[in-house]
């Protein structure tokens, strides 16, 4: 389960950081809006990003701020 849990946060602290490094503004994604259901979006600004806190409540945050909760988190 630790290991689970280990590759997890790399997995996702890995696309935090490619994120960082390849996205631009203007670039296009799908976001999940729900019930396997995807909308094309355009990301405006890259160095932030939204992070669920839970019960459909998302925080806008920096790509570092996100990291820190990512790890915080985890531990």
């Amino acid at each position: 389960m630790f290991i689970d849990i280990m590759e997890f946060r790399d997995a996702v602290l890995g696309l935090i950081r490619q994120h960082k490094t390849k996205s631009e503004s203007g670039s296009k994604t799908l976001s999940h809006i729900g019930q396997n259901i995807y909308s094309r979006a355009e990301i405006i600004n890259p160095q932030q990003m939204l992070y669920s806190v839970g019960c459909g409540i998302y925080l806008e945050v920096t790509l570092e701020e996100a990291k820190e909760m990512v790890e915080a988190r985890i531990e």
